[in-house]
């Protein structure tokens, strides 16, 4: 939790703060799922059901942690989410 409050907290600091709350959680979440994954804890893959949070996991199926994680750093938004199953979902 840590982490992704820090996130915030940062891009509040560095006036990167996206009017758009679902950009802000997926930015928060993708940055503390890579501290989970780090840790070995599972990755959240939904901001409390209300919608997917799975650029991490799309990002590293795509070998594109670092270019997204440098994008998250510098610019206030994030590209579009990726294509995926709602969480609780198969597909």
């Amino acid at each position: 939790m840590f982490v992704h409050e820090l996130v915030h907290a940062l891009d509040l600091a560095y006036g990167r703060y996206n009017r758009d709350s679902t950009v802000r959680e997926r930015r928060a979440v993708f940055l503390q799922n890579v501290w989970r994954a780090r840790l070995g804890h599972s990755l959240r893959a939904s901001y409390h059901g209300r919608f997917a949070t799975v650029d991490y996991q799309d990002a590293t199926r795509r070998g594109t942690v670092t270019e997204l994680t440098r994008y998250i750093f510098t610019r206030p938004d994030l590209p579009p989410p990726p294509s995926a199953p709602h969480p609780g979902t198969r597909g």
